[in-house]
């Protein structure tokens, strides 16, 4: 389960964008990231690159996978931001998911 909702949030990163407060390595970054305009296919493939990245065994993004996720409905930037927090707080966001 934590690596399907890791993956819906980055899906929905990609999908929706984000906007608001971020906390990375201790810095606080306040911003907007708009969404990508990249076909099921080509953010599966996006997103599998980025999970992957320092990570040697990510698992691959599927396009059926983000579908499904874009087929759940719209979310706002600030609503897929809200979604990073609770993941955060909940500490499911965690790079060794991906392995």
């Amino acid at each position: 389960m934590p690596r399907r909702r890791t993956a819906a949030y980055l899906i929905d990163v990609v999908s929706f964008g984000m906007a608001g407060t971020v906390t990375v390595d201790q810095q606080t970054i306040v911003g907007v990231m708009p969404p990508l305009q990249l076909s099921d296919e080509s953010a599966a493939k996006v997103l599998t690159y980025v999970a992957g990245l320092g990570f040697a065994r990510a698992k691959e993004f599927s396009a059926d996978e983000v579908a499904a996720e874009r087929a759940q409905g719209p979310k706002s930037a600030g609503e897929v931001n809200a979604l990073r927090r609770a993941l955060r707080d909940a500490k499911v966001l965690d790079p060794k998911l991906f392995e």
